[in-house]
């Protein structure tokens, strides 16, 4: 079988992956629901994204594995389209009961004065860092099948394998985590949550929502989490970074870093870190400066990327 047509299979493969995982049904991901979850927005539709959209769509990263894989030069390509607000930042999280929870600070608004509403937009967040996760091991076993009958002399098992192992891992220190947090909003706690929050007197044309690692393992072997939103609506635009209190000393690089240079982390989360981001139509077409950050990949395979390139100042804060 010759090189291209091992790419084409390769590119069918793809195709075939995402349109499995993209009718795959999930149950809730709220504890102790089994019922069926429905497409839940990582990112309020009627409200942030609605505030950036025009013609109800934004820019928003175009995921299918498929559309992302060239096979006639054998390269993936990192790109953002146009996307209708229905559609941008869904992942398959709650059911509708359980989707109804976050209308505590939907229905009007966040606001950074009520502990609340941080606590459950902390908590979704999670809930969408965990669907991406269970996607990618979704992916790395379907790719895994694909690539054996592809690549037979390569040990693309035992690779895979890793990286399968690696990722529910994570997955359970994220559930983990978010079980902590759910359980502390039902018990009505306070003070269990720490965050940063800014809000700027003005819609910036952007949207975010990730949550990723805040630092090695715990004593106890669990790998913490902090969550990273940024909301904005019509006049105005909250960014909030959050992580469990019990890791404050974990999160120290992020708050020494925020004192420092708030604007850079926010940049560097933003369009560095987070793949879920959309982006008002108009700022997105006038600032190649934003198209090239979305799409840059190198930080991930490159430890010395941000030496070589420095981060963009997109988000003035």
């Amino acid at each position: 079988m010759d090189n291209e047509k091992n790419r084409m299979n390769l590119n069918n493969s793809f195709r075939n992956t995402q349109k499995q995982i993209n009718n795959k049904k999930h149950i809730c991901l709220y504890p102790n629901c089994n019922k069926t979850a429905v497409d839940s927005h990582s990112q309020q539709r009627k409200r942030s994204l609605l505030s950036i959209a025009k013609n109800n769509k934004v820019y928003a990263l175009n995921a299918d594995l498929g559309h992302s894989y060239d096979f006639k030069t054998d390269e993936f390509k990192i790109s953002y389209k146009l996307t209708g607000i229905r559609l941008a930042s869904t992942f398959k999280g709650f059911c509708e009961e359980h989707e109804s929870i976050f209308k505590v600070f939907e229905e009007n608004g966040l606001n950074i004065e009520e502990k609340e509403h941080i606590y459950y937009l902390h908590y979704r967040t999670l809930m969408y860092g965990y669907s991406k996760i269970r996607k990618e091991i979704e992916r790395a076993n379907q790719d895994n099948e694909q690539s054996i009958k592809t690549y037979s002399n390569i040990d693309t098992e035992s690779i895979n394998k890793n990286r399968i192992n690696n990722l529910k891992q994570n997955l359970v220190n994220q559930k983990s985590e978010s079980d902590i947090v759910i359980k502390h909003i039902e018990n009505k706690d306070e003070d269990f949550l720490s965050w940063i929050s800014v809000e700027l007197p003005t819609n910036i044309g952007i949207s975010s929502s990730f949550s990723s690692v805040l630092s090695d393992y715990d004593s106890n072997g669990h790998n913490p989490t902090f969550t990273f939103d940024i909301l904005p609506d019509i006049n105005s635009t909250i960014i909030i970074i959050a992580w469990l209190k019990i890791y404050d000393n974990q999160a120290k690089w992020i708050l020494d870093l925020a004192n420092k240079d708030f604007e850079f982390l926010v940049n560097y989360f933003a369009f560095y870190l987070s793949e879920d981001i959309c982006i008002n139509p108009e700022l997105y077409d006038s600032s190649i400066d934003i198209q090239n950050a979305v799409k840059e990949i190198g930080h991930i395979i490159d430890p010395l990327f941000f030496e070589k390139n420095p981060i963009k100042r997109i988000i003035k804060v």
